[in-house]
């Protein structure tokens, strides 16, 4: 940890000091790296890409190797020698440095590690390290110096290092920074402005006591979209059509019951004095929906004697499409919101809209959350279905939403305005992430390399017209999930 003291420990005998150093070398510098590769190689054995080493890849792969270890032994240094102190938290430097090698990035000893790592990835020609493992890397650390380490070191060096984060990058060197400010700005303050018409429009109709709200149109687009994508999966996987029928019913019901179990779990303290009060609100949590989901495939493939990681893999392969719609949603109703933004964001002025019913303001400048989950939905919607045109283990995309989804939604989770429960640093969103990384991990080295015929394929013309059939059905399945989750009575926010 650069600069910083997180925890303020001091070692009171060489011993310590040792046992510290060697810890911190083990863990960074022996797990982390080993367990990176062990990651991206069991990548490479369950989806192998073909990745040659060429005269030109190796001299690319020692160079980000050698500029790779540069960086850390440099910025190392300076913390010894200027700082008094080491890249660890219980041997803080006692010195702010932002000179040398910090004047021009704040983090060399992470940014440096990420370089090697990835020349090493290069070197020993395995794809899945590089493109998966290096980008995990990339996100842990920047996630863990932008929300952890950060507010430590402004915490210890005040201003100052306030003014050294708005002149210092942290990855992107400047001028390369300001090149991209002044392109994305304008677009991101495009995009806010659009998104600020739609938080506009949280009530869809009223009629007396009647409200349908338009978060309600966006999750029954989706989900019409995500049955019907999932219905012509199924069929090019060999399920029966009367199967197909019972699982889309049996989705249906389990993924809205366990979205509001979790949001009755997540107000329990609320539901102990006020009981009726988990059955008047209209609550919904996507972690519950998505739990929903998979337990409804997990029993629909123990009935009817389906491969279970055959399933899940056809539902996560539609699944992210009705996410990232039903997250536009979220713009209109307002929820799931992000923290008040200082610059562009999305204003809420709707009275009606659940950021400010909840919080009792008149407006709020909020960061524009449901949009980052919304791309990061589409993005995982394309990523799985162009993976699918590659003949891969069964499990194998169900493992991959395990890992790649918690990654990002981690790091949305820090701009939500949520209360922060484990060490004023983390919700309970974090939590739930870092169980299904876990999940997902335990998954991907359990998985067979073995192609089978269940390894999810991709849509044909056969099964696309034999879909179709089943319209009628989806769009029923849709209008329920519509009445379910954009019906109010008397007011937004009720049944």
């Amino acid at each position: 940890m650069e600069n910083t003291l997180i925890l303020d420990v001091h070692p009171k005998s060489h011993w310590s000091v040792l046992t510290i150093i060697l810890l911190y070398i083990f863990i960074f510098w022996l797990f982390l790296p080993v367990f990176l590769l062990a990651v991206g190689l069991r990548l490479d054995m369950l989806a192998p890409v073909a990745m040659s080493a060429t005269a030109a890849s190796t001299i690319f792969g020692w160079s980000l190797v050698i500029c790779g270890f540069s960086l850390p032994a440099a910025g190392m240094g300076q913390l010894w020698f200027q700082g008094r102190g080491l890249p660890i938290s219980h041997l803080p430097p006692s010195q702010f440095v932002a000179n040398g090698i910090y004047k021009y990035f704040r983090h060399p000893v992470y940014l440096g590690f990420n370089a090697a790592f990835a020349g090493l990835a290069v070197l020993i020609a395995s794809f899945w390290s590089l493109a998966f493992s290096s980008p995990l890397l990339s996100a842990g650390w920047i996630i863990y110096a932008r929300f952890y380490e950060e507010p430590g070191l402004i915490k210890r060096f005040g201003d100052c290092y306030r003014t050294y984060m708005e002149t210092t990058p942290m990855v992107i060197p400047k001028k390369m920074g300001r090149l991209s400010a002044v392109i994305f700005r304008p677009v991101f303050k495009k995009i806010c402005e659009g998104l600020t018409r739609i938080a506009r429009r949280t009530i869809l109709f009223r009629r007396g006591r009647l409200i349908l709200v338009t978060n309600g149109l966006f999750i029954m687009t989706g989900s019409f979209l995500f049955v019907q994508h999932v219905t012509t999966l199924f069929f090019v996987q060999g399920v029966q059509k009367n199967h197909v029928i019972i699982f889309l019913f049996g989705t249906m019901l389990s993924g809205s019951f366990f979205g509001y179990f979790f949001w009755w779990l997540g107000h329990w303290k609320e539901l102990v004095h006020q009981p009726l009060l988990g059955i008047k609100n209209n609550g919904f949590v996507s972690f519950g929906a998505l739990f929903g989901l998979l337990f409804a495939s997990a029993a629909f493939a123990l009935v009817y004697r389906y491969p279970a990681l055959m399933i899940t893999d056809v539902v996560v392969r539609g699944m992210f499409i009705n996410y990232a719609i039903g997250r536009l949603g979220c713009v209109t109703y307002g929820c799931c919101w992000g923290k008040t933004s200082a610059h562009d964001g999305i204003l809420y002025q709707n009275p009606q809209a659940k950021v400010l019913r909840l919080t009792g303001r008149k407006q709020a400048l909020c960061y524009p959350t449901q949009a980052f989950s919304s791309l990061e939905g589409l993005c995982l919607f394309i990523l799985l279905n162009g993976l699918s045109l590659k003949r891969l283990p069964t499990g194998f995309l169900t493992a991959m939403v395990f890992l790649i989804y918690p990654a990002g939604r981690s790091f949305i989770e820090f701009y939500r305005e949520r209360r922060l429960r484990f060490h004023e640093y983390f919700n309970e969103g974090h939590v739930s992430c870092a169980v299904m990384f876990g999940l997902g991990l335990a998954l991907l080295f359990s998985l067979s390399p073995m192609i089978t015929r269940h390894s999810p394929l991709p849509w044909n013309v056969r099964a696309f017209v034999e879909g179709l059939s089943l319209v009628p059905l989806t769009l029923l399945i849709g209008i329920s999930v519509f009445f379910i989750t954009g019906f109010h009575w008397k007011k937004v926010g009720t049944w």
